[in-house]
């Protein structure tokens, strides 16, 4: 006995169908492309969000920085326009102990370094390129610019400071700049540095040299005066920044 099993014919497919099935994928496909498009963007914002965020603190440093670099700058000028009158007066055997203190500080500076920790960030990782705010990135530019004129002047102190000191070696005595630096017997005193206890003699008095130091010393604050004028500037515009970053 033969069993005949019965054959189904599938109906042959319409383009409606094929049509249909088409449609389906690439609306799938488009879907998925906006929806990677979407979390991108909303991954973008968060990042861009965060970057701005850190850079509010950096800059909220950078301005208790420049207010101690501001005070620093303007102790250093009225301790050279101490020195300078002192030291050319007839009457400077008298202060030598005002005049050594002044020179022996001199020297010493407390330079503004930026902290660079999110900016250096964005510009290895291109964050720049997400932030879409202009305003943002134009004081962002404005702020660097203004910071790396601070550094320029910086370097330059640093080179007038080696002709400062080779002028201060014809008149000082090396022995009492010595003394008056003691960590252990002057921690009451900036830098623990001491002026002598008692007047203190000068190796030279010839007027040139007298002359050729206090220029160097003028030219000295010029820098820091300028500097300062900067740092002023400079904390003007990180105040701003944080204002629309706050406001971002």
């Amino acid at each position: 006995m033969e069993v005949h099993h019965p054959h189904h014919h599938s109906s042959p497919r319409n383009f409606r169908q094929y049509a249909g099935e088409f449609l389906m994928i690439f609306l799938a496909v488009t879907l998925g492309f906006f929806a990677e498009n979407i979390r991108e963007h909303f991954a973008e914002k968060e990042k861009a969000h965060q970057y701005l965020e850190d850079l509010a603190s950096d800059l909220k440093q950078d301005t208790a920085k420049l207010n101690a670099s501001i005070a620093f700058k303007l102790r250093k000028q009225q301790q050279v326009d101490s020195l300078i009158n002192l030291l050319l007066s007839p009457a400077r055997d008298t202060f030598s102990k005002e005049i050594y203190y002044y020179a022996r500080m001199l020297p010493i500076r407390e330079p503004f370094y930026a902290t660079e920790g999110t900016l250096a960030q964005m510009e290895n990782d291109g964050g720049f390129r997400i932030l879409h705010n202009k305003e943002i990135i134009e004081k962002i530019n404005h702020y660097v610019a203004s910071k790396n004129k601070i550094v320029q002047i910086q370097n330059l102190e640093d080179n007038l400071s080696v002709q400062m000191r080779t002028a201060a070696n014809k008149i000082f005595d090396a022995r009492v700049f010595e003394a008056m630096l003691n960590p252990e017997k002057n921690s009451a005193y900036r830098y623990y540095i001491r002026p002598p206890e008692q007047p203190a003699p000068f190796t030279s008095k010839e007027p040139r040299e007298l002359n050729e130091y206090a220029n160097w010393v003028v030219s000295i604050n010029t820098g820091q005066t300028m500097n300062r004028m900067l740092m002023l500037q400079l904390k003007e515009e990180a105040t701003a920044l944080i204002i629309a970053i706050e406001k971002q």
